[in-house]
């Protein structure tokens, strides 16, 4: 089985940077992803390793694999990790396109249980991603969608930084009021 089709080939990472190389684990320049027997899909043996792939879907633009993807990450704790959670950070906020907002919701919901360091690195206005989410939902794939309950969640915790009087958060509240609805309905 052929790895093509796993790493982007129009990509060229300046792998010899000096503050890069700094960070990484002792003798870590390359990652290492054994592939299943089938040959249909590769394993991410530590966070690092997942990382640099998210990285490499989110360049890529294979928003769906982002999204699978997004359930996996833990806590961020080594240099090398903060690192590469700051290059996702980074390409993901320069990202307008619907699927790739929805990527960054469902990272921000992933690592919403560790809190801590994971947390404080998502610079992300939720308010705004929140609200640009809700205007561009008719354009998300299925693969990247959040469900209902996952949408509300958000939109619920972060409703302390909505109210404040301007009337694109009312848009958030009238999509926060109609999930309720179509939750208590089912």
């Amino acid at each position: 089985a052929s790895v093509d089709g796993f790493l982007p080939k129009q990509l060229v990472f300046r792998r010899g940077e000096v503050a890069w190389v700094s960070n990484l684990a002792e003798g870590s320049r390359h990652y290492y992803y054994p592939l299943h027997i089938s040959g249909t899909f590769a394993f991410s043996p530590t966070l690092s390793s997942n990382l640099y792939l998210l990285l490499c879907r989110f360049f890529t633009w294979h928003f769906s694999d982002v999204a699978s993807m997004a359930s996996t990450i833990s806590e961020v704790s080594t240099s090398e990790e903060k690192q590469l959670w700051d290059r996702v950070h980074l390409v993901a906020s320069s990202m307008r396109h619907a699927d790739a907002v929805a990527c960054c919701l469902r990272l921000a919901s992933a690592t919403e249980p560790y809190g801590g360091a994971t947390a404080s690195m998502l610079r992300w206005d939720m308010p705004t991603l929140l609200l640009e989410y809700a205007r561009k939902r008719r354009l998300v794939s299925v693969a990247c969608a959040l469900s209902c309950q996952e949408e509300l969640h958000l939109i619920n915790r972060h409703t302390d930084t909505l109210i404040d009087g301007q009337q694109v958060h009312l848009e958030l509240s009238v999509r926060q009021a109609l999930l309720r609805a179509l939750l208590v309905v089912d």
